[in-house]
């Protein structure tokens, strides 16, 4: 049998087994994080930052999100609390509707008047100002058009380039910044395709669907920052097994960023 085989077959089995060890630690960090009026914050000193802001509406983000912030050591942000108004708790619980990684840009500035407080304080969190910052944005989406997953940094392609807000011809009215270095995205998107293909046959796109280059999406809270920040949409069929999406995650954020 070819070399090759064995050495694709090795790693995923080493991908695809789930770590208990992993899967408690996780557990550990929520029981004894800060707790917040929307949700929790686990603070650690890595340059990673990760970000769950639709806990209870795109299933298994914030379970994802717990095992790549403890694999990357990154501070983890969870939003648990609050829910867009089209989750089926919106009718009962309206006092907790609103949508964390909806923004409101004035064209100076974001506002705040007209949100929940918890929101403001959400992104506050975010900020760490010690270091030059990698946030991290986990989101999930449905399983469609053959995308495992799709990147978001403020980019789509067009004629073999990607380009922002500023220079592609289909951007309309949008104008978010790139929000992370694009060489980077690539070798990111390029690992994580590896992953998805091997996985179940679905592809990582960058900016497929979901490129998150509305000023109000939640990643472009750090345009004209030194951070980078990248949006991650994951689709049902990864984040059905929480291990393996995260690991997959992990790999190509490493890759990446180091």
């Amino acid at each position: 049998m070819n070399k090759n085989i064995y050495v694709i077959g090795a790693l995923l089995v080493i991908l695809f087994v789930a770590s208990p060890s992993l899967q408690a630690t996780a557990r550990r960090d929520r029981s004894s994080a800060r707790q917040t009026d929307y949700g929790y914050v686990v603070v650690r000193n890595s340059k990673y930052v990760v970000v769950v802001p639709h806990a209870l509406d795109e299933a298994n983000t914030e379970l994802v999100g717990e095992k790549v912030a403890y694999s990357l050591g990154a501070t983890l942000v969870v939003n648990n609390k609050y829910f867009k108004a089209t989750n089926s708790r919106a009718s009962s619980d309206p006092e907790h509707i609103e949508d964390f990684n909806e923004l409101d840009w004035n064209g100076y500035s974001y506002e705040w008047d007209d949100r929940v407080e918890a929101m403001h304080d959400f992104y506050l969190d975010l900020d760490r100002s010690n270091r030059d910052t990698v946030v991290v944005f986990i989101h999930g989406m449905r399983d469609s058009y053959g995308m495992g997953a799709d990147i978001g940094a403020g980019v789509k392609w067009y004629n073999g380039e990607l380009l922002g807000t500023d220079e592609h011809p289909n951007s309309g009215s949008y104008t978010g910044c790139i929000t992370a270095d694009l060489s980077r995205v690539q070798q990111l998107a390029n690992t994580l395709d590896r992953y998805t293909d091997r996985y179940c046959g679905m592809s990582t796109y960058i900016g497929g669907r979901y490129a998150a280059w509305d000023r109000n999406t939640g990643t472009q809270w750090f345009c004209g920052t030194d951070d980078e920040s990248i949006q991650i949409e994951l689709a049902r069929t990864i984040r059905n097994n929480p291990s393996v999406a995260a690991k997959m995650v992990v790999r190509a954020v490493r890759s990446a960023y180091g």
